[in-house]
């Protein structure tokens, strides 16, 4: 027995109907890309609030466009890499990337720079 007004095949609960979940997902890549570029809209901020150097600003700019251009290709290279039935090149590039990364933010000097005065023993 079917309960008036119900739609035969669709799911009861609101969170399995396709609309629900194509808006969610909608929504929160929206808010990804939003908070993505506020950085570089706070970056003067930033800069200001943290006492940074404009060499220091600009290098976490530069971490921001860096993350853009190599996110860029990889769904691409990654799909050259991948093969069913041995996925584990894909793995590697993933991991190559973050070692890279990593790397490269080691060299960047976010530190504040110490005055002058602090370094003269009184």
């Amino acid at each position: 027995m079917q309960q008036s007004g119900a739609v035969p095949g669709q799911p009861a609960d609101i969170r399995q109907r396709s609309g629900f979940i194509l808006s969610g997902l909608t929504a929160s890549h929206a808010l990804f890309h939003a908070f993505r570029q506020s950085l570089l809209v706070l970056l003067p901020n930033v800069r200001d609030a943290m006492g940074l150097t404009d060499v220091q600003a600009t290098a976490i700019g530069f971490v921001s466009f860096s993350r853009l251009a190599l996110s860029a290709p990889s769904p691409v290279i990654a799909g050259w890499l991948y093969r069913p039935e041995a996925p584990q090149p894909v793995f590697y590039y993933i991991a190559t990337i973050f070692a890279i990364s990593a790397c490269v933010l080691l060299f960047i000097p976010l530190r504040r720079p110490v005055p002058d005065s602090a370094c003269i023993p009184q």
